[in-house]
């Protein structure tokens, strides 16, 4: 569990007088309306209000291949792989506390042998001195490389593709400044910092016969690998602890790149780090725990997007929601759930296998409580357990359909196109895939737009550059 993470769990307790006198309000003589409908509604977004939401979106993605923008359209200085590619590649996949190093091996259009191991960097790392976490970084590439029974002999430094999974400002193929830490990572010296040259340094200091050849972010890699065995695939989406998008743009259409940077009719796919859409500014509606959560954020104000439709914060709007009921006596009466609402290992899986639950008595979501610590619970209480994770990824789902759709309108392609996704929401809802497809198929009836599941993209996706 981040920082990040832990710090959302203040908010359950900050929230109490808030929540108190919320559910007083609604319990005043003649207010029929409860929480739970308060939030069923304050969470619904209707198909209006999300091509409203399109509409603002397409312009923000405008502005931002032109210059600044709440979607920032940052190139990646990369097109899609032509399939031919072939060999065994290595490459560095940092994204969260969990980053992993791996070999794979490309076959001419589709993959070969897949090595890779995972590494877990400490709290203390993540916000100690930069130099010191990719002294770390540098040290595990090492290890890795060096046990590697099959892999490249170079005459020189072995290429390393990096897919560092921040919001970075990228000005070639093998740099990027990062612009801003997120999720729970704070280590200084770092933002402002071009990345690639902080690793390559760490392997120089080390001694390490590794160099970065390429850069990507998880989004850039999701796209890159489906793309490498379908060419119908011109997105590419991460729904997991985090969210972003990218796409295929044409050189022609991206104003801010210099005079001959780049062909104008040449590929590029553009990483558009649409978490901060909407920062600043009132494209979406937000409810009070929305407000509450961001305020109580290590990024306030920030990647707003992001935090209606990513995993790290669905969880904490049902814990909220779930504390605003209980205190309002509106749920779980008789039960103790200070455990589960100040237990910061509980993750948006919750929120799954909740969902997950056809039964009549709602059996198994008695027993994600009593793993939790709610060993009391009534068929009622259950049942709006169970709704109220329904209302956050509804939501979730619909926000990020509405995104997915803009992005394909946008480049013209709504006749046919094909979405690669990777993350831990999309691949374990049991319902957020369709609800995205059904909101696809309500914002554009005659639209063809597939949701592919594309794994491993993050770390794949960076060695086919």
């Amino acid at each position: 569990m981040n920082p990040e993470q832990k710090r959302l769990i203040t908010i359950l307790g900050i929230a109490a007088g808030a929540a108190l006198a919320v559910g007083l309000y609604f319990l005043l003589p003649g207010k029929k309306k409860s929480l739970l409908q308060h939030y069923k509604e304050a969470f619904s977004y209707s198909k209006d209000e999300l091509q409203t939401m399109i509409t603002n979106f397409h312009a923000e993605m405008k502005a931002g291949l032109a210059g600044p923008s709440t979607i920032k359209m940052i190139p990646s200085y990369t097109g899609k792989p032509t399939g031919k590619e072939a060999g065994i590649f290595l490459s560095l996949d940092l994204g969260g506390t969990n980053f992993r190093v791996i070999s794979q091996e490309l076959k001419g259009g589709f993959f070969g042998e897949f090595k890779p191991k995972k590494y877990l960097i400490s709290e203390s790392l993540m916000q100690g001195h930069g130099e010191e976490l990719f002294n770390f970084i540098a040290k595990c590439v090492q290890e890795f490389y060096q046990q590697q029974e099959k892999r490249a002999n170079y005459s020189g430094d072995a290429p390393l593709g990096f897919t560092f999974s921040f919001p970075v400002q990228q000005s070639s193929i093998n740099s990027g400044t990062l612009i801003q830490w997120t999720k729970g990572f704070t280590a200084p010296h770092v933002e402002g910092e071009d990345v690639v040259k902080l690793l390559n340094d760490s392997f120089k200091r080390e001694n390490i016969h590794v160099e970065v050849a390429a850069l990507i972010n998880d989004t850039v890699g999701t796209l890159l690998t489906k793309s490498y065995t379908d060419p119908d695939c011109d997105v590419g989406v991460i729904l997991g602890t985090g969210s972003n998008a990218c796409y295929v743009e044409k050189g022609g259409n991206i104003p801010k790149l210099k005079s001959g940077e780049w062909p104008a009719d040449k590929d590029m796919i553009i990483n558009m780090e649409w978490g901060a859409f909407s920062d600043d500014k009132d494209f979406l509606k937000f409810s009070d725990i929305d407000i509450l959560i961001d305020k109580m954020s290590v990024n306030k104000g920030k990647q707003r997007f992001e935090k209606l439709i990513s995993g790290m914060y669905l969880i904490a709007m049902v814990k909220a929601i779930m504390k605003e009921t209980w205190e309002a006596k509106e749920l779980l009466q008789g039960a103790d759930i200070s455990k589960f609402l100040n237990d910061n290992t509980v993750s948006s899986s919750f929120l799954s296998d909740v969902e997950s639950d056809k039964s009549a008595n709602l059996s198994h979501v008695e027993s994600v409580l009593k793993e939790v610590g709610i060993v009391k619970s009534t068929l009622a209480d259950r049942t709006a357990v169970k709704q109220i994770c329904q209302i956050v990824s509804e939501r979730g789902a619909r926000l990020s359909a509405a995104a997915v759709a803009g992005v394909v309108e946008h480049i013209g392609k709504l006749n046919k196109c094909i979405v690669a996704i990777d993350g831990s929401v999309f691949k374990h809802h049991p319902t957020w895939r369709h609800t995205m497809e059904r909101t696809i198929k309500e914002l554009y009836p005659t639209s063809n737009i597939s949701l592919v599941l594309s794994e491993d993209g993050s770390g794949i996706g960076a060695c086919l550059l």
